[in-house]
C-alpha cells in the first residue's frame, strides 16, 4: 500500500491476488448501497465466511488514505443475507 494517495501504478506481474484469499471461498451475499454519495442502493455485497486477517496498523494506514465513509450502517430493511454453498 502506498504511503500517500497518488496516481495509479501497474501491479507487478508476479503478484498473485489469490494468495491473499483463504482456501475456502464460501461467502455471504446481500443487496446494499454505496457508502459514498449518492449512496445508491445498487451494490451486491459479498463477504467471505472465513475472514482474512489484516494488521491494525494496515487498517489505520488505509483509513488515512481513504477516510471518506459517508454512510453509517443501515437497518436490514427487509434485505436477505444469503450464504453460498
Amino acid at each position: 500500500m502506498p504511503a500517500k494517495a497518488g496516481p495509479p501504478v501497474k501491479a507487478d506481474v508476479a503478484f498473485n491476488p489469490h494468495g491473499m484469499l483463504p482456501g475456502k471461498r464460501t461467502y455471504y451475499r446481500y443487496s446494499g448501497s454505496l457508502t459514498t454519495p449518492p449512496c445508491s442502493e445498487v451494490v451486491n455485497w459479498l463477504l467471505l465466511t472465513d475472514p482474512i486477517h489484516v494488521a491494525e496498523a494496515d487498517v489505520a494506514a488505509f483509513g488515512k488514505l481513504y477516510a471518506m465513509n459517508a454512510r453509517p450502517a443501515q437497518k436490514p430493511n427487509r434485505r436477505f443475507v444469503l450464504r453460498s454453498s
